[in-house]
């Protein structure tokens, strides 16, 4: 979660004081191997599963709402989406996994202007990349941005002091308790 919110704010800027509601629906998850297999098939979870934060932004003093939940049964198949809403329209970015950063094939971006019919806009080209795994994508995409010391393009020391004094806020605001 803390790279979507991560992005969230490097995007749309930090919240004014959030208002939050995090809950652990499940209690146990499975452990397994690197051989994929299940070691310890219940092992206690004090995380949360279920994450809601909203509030205004410091910026632009819009509205805004994070929903993270659990991922386990989706009805549509989409287990991120993010919609941004704007004076001239909306942006949609959804994706089969829950983490935005792991280059899915499944993900897309939709933007609609106006009365105009949504566009579907094409993600950054990783052509070049075609003879990586899929989850290493994002990695060599960093490696490249620090070769060329790209900072908008990777969390800094700053930023992400940023983003977790917002996720230690989010945490105490909630009263979650783990």
């Amino acid at each position: 979660m803390c790279a979507v919110f991560d992005s969230f704010t490097q995007v749309l800027g930090e919240f004014v004081e959030p208002h939050s509601i995090l809950k652990a629906a499940r209690t146990k998850i499975a452990i397994r191997g690197s051989d994929g297999s299940i070691k310890i098939p219940e092992y206690p979870k004090n995380t949360p599963d279920h994450i809601l934060v909203q509030g205004v932004l410091k910026d632009s003093g819009a509205v805004a709402s994070i929903c993270s939940r659990d991922l386990m049964h989706t009805v549509d198949g989409i287990g991120l989406r993010w919609l941004i809403t704007g004076t001239k329209g909306e942006i949609e970015v959804t994706a089969p996994e829950g983490q935005w950063q792991m280059s899915d094939p499944g993900r897309k971006l939709r933007l609609k202007i106006g009365k105009n019919e949504a566009v579907e806009v094409p993600y950054a080209n990783n052509a070049d990349k075609s003879y990586l795994e899929r989850l290493s994508i994002n990695v060599t995409g960093l490696y490249e941005a620090f070769l060329k010391d790209d900072q908008s393009h990777y969390a800094t020391f700053d930023s992400a002091l940023r983003t977790h004094v917002l996720l230690d806020e989010i945490l105490k605001r909630s009263g979650f308790a783990a």
